[in-house]
């Protein structure tokens, strides 16, 4: 979406459910991302200086590579994701409790595998989150 000459990028995405899942998470956020940043491109003269300095004008992007930053991230302005992209706490569910009774919420963040990407994997550099202010409340139901 282009307002003016500044270019927006919405994405609604569930993504991969489970704890152990975090890996696969990963992977449907860098092939979405991929996806995306193909499909709506930017111009090819723009993508020969952002992915193929060398001239080869006919490179497209072909994975987020180890090291690459999120192609998205220079096709687009501003980018949002929606949904649910399942990321946990990485703990248990007793700690986690515990952290919840006394309100240590930063603590809780801290164990956020999103926060952790966003600081350390390549393809969530750039990307920001809003200040959670609100308890986050799962429910189990017993049958």
């Amino acid at each position: 979406m282009l307002f003016g000459k500044t270019s927006f990028c919405f994405i609604a995405a569930h993504l991969a459910a489970g704890f152990t899942k975090v890996n696969r998470r990963v992977e449907e956020f860098e092939r979405i991302s991929k996806e995306v940043a193909e499909s709506l491109a930017y111009s090819p003269a723009e993508e020969v200086e952002a992915i193929a300095p060398s001239g080869d004008g006919q490179k497209r992007i072909s994975a987020i590579r180890k090291g690459e930053r999120n192609p998205l991230e220079r096709t687009f302005n501003y980018v949002f994701w929606f949904g649910d992209l399942n990321f946990r706490l990485h703990s248990t569910r007793l700690n986690v409790d515990k952290l919840l009774q006394s309100s240590q919420i930063a603590n809780l963040i801290l164990l956020d595998q999103l926060t952790h990407y966003r600081e350390f994997h390549p393809a969530f550099l750039g990307f920001s989150e809003g200040k959670i202010t609100f308890k986050l409340f799962t429910f189990n139901i017993s049958i």
